[in-house]
């Protein structure tokens, strides 16, 4: 599993993933449209290993041509997030579509892993921890995205095609294509620039990861054997970071002083899941080791230095 096609490579998790790939020794193809742009790309540029291919996974023939002579396809791109998905008319037939050409291309190269980059969105409104969910959970997806994953899942285990699907917590975290609109990102900007918060469904829980959790979850995927992981769904975070943003926010007051914070229980989208993360570690030993803290400090650290000089800029959003 030397040679890797990443969709989706330039974004927020993709260029996480492809510099710990890089970073060991694995020769890895981008596949991106650059939707939300390049400049996460450039750290790469010169790397021994590197390619990239400027497409489309709406375009069955440069899908296949990418494929054409790899190992492992790693499915990231997407439109992800339901206020994308809403936004873009043809959300759906990218999203459902474009990997239909995604999983054709891998049967038709033989492929030998298909990793899908699915979400814990799809448990939908599932409770607290009397109601905890998990792999073998049903899915309640109440938003279009999640309902495209649902579908894509099934027909990525039923392709063929050795595969994984991973269903990934929310992100959190730097990253070369950084993010604004992820809820922790999100707050510790807020507080820290406008020293204000506006929560919304402040008790609704849901799971968290750090990205660089997530990437890493992928490669320890690839290097493990089929016959545990293929055929797979895993769900890919910390039982103990399912957080209500009642929590969060209380860790960014930890580290920002002085941030007024209004609740309110006017929902946002409605989701509301606890999720156990046992089965990764118990198949794979699998453990997220960088907790909501770690992430909060990193993305002050940031903002404090003034890396990023427009962080309310629409790039830094999907």
């Amino acid at each position: 599993m030397k040679n890797i096609v990443v969709t989706g490579g330039a974004g927020y998790l993709g260029s996480t993933l492809v510099k710990i790939l890089l970073r060991n020794g694995y020769h890895v193809c981008v596949f991106d449209n650059l939707l939300h742009g390049g400049e996460s790309l450039l750290g790469f540029w010169d790397e021994w290993g590197f390619d990239f291919i400027r497409g489309d996974i709406l375009d069955e023939d440069k899908v296949s041509y990418a494929i054409r002579q790899c190992d492992a396809v790693v499915h990231l791109a997407s439109i992800v997030g339901d206020p994308a998905c809403s936004r873009v008319e043809n959300s759906h037939e990218i999203n459902v579509e474009g990997s239909k050409n995604v999983i054709r291309a891998c049967k038709k190269s033989k492929v030998g892993r298909l990793i899908f980059a699915s979400t814990c969105s799809n448990y939908g409104n599932s409770g607290f921890e009397k109601n905890v969910v998990d792999e073998s959970s049903p899915v309640k997806p109440i938003s279009s995205y999640a309902r495209d994953k649902v579908e894509i899942e099934k027909l990525v285990l039923s392709s063929g095609v050795p595969s994984t699907v991973l269903r990934f917590s929310t992100l959190f975290g730097p990253s070369a294509r950084m993010r604004f609109d992820l809820t922790v990102n999100e707050f510790v900007r807020d507080a820290f620039l406008k020293k204000s918060l506006e929560v919304f469904s402040p008790t609704s829980k849901r799971p968290y990861v750090h990205v660089f959790d997530a990437a890493r979850a992928i490669v320890e995927i690839l290097t493990s054997d089929c016959r545990h992981v293929c055929g797979e769904i895993f769900n890919v975070g910390k039982t103990t970071q399912n957080y209500s943003k009642y929590i969060i926010v209380a860790e960014i007051q930890k580290a920002i002083d002085n941030v007024d914070v209004t609740y309110t229980n006017k929902e946002d989208d409605g989701r509301n899941y606890f999720v156990d993360f046992s089965k990764l570690n118990k198949v794979i030993g699998f453990l997220a080791t960088r907790d909501l803290n770690v992430g909060i400090l990193e993305v002050l650290q940031i903002l404090r230095a003034g890396v990023i000089s427009e962080p309310y800029a629409e790039k830094y959003r999907n």
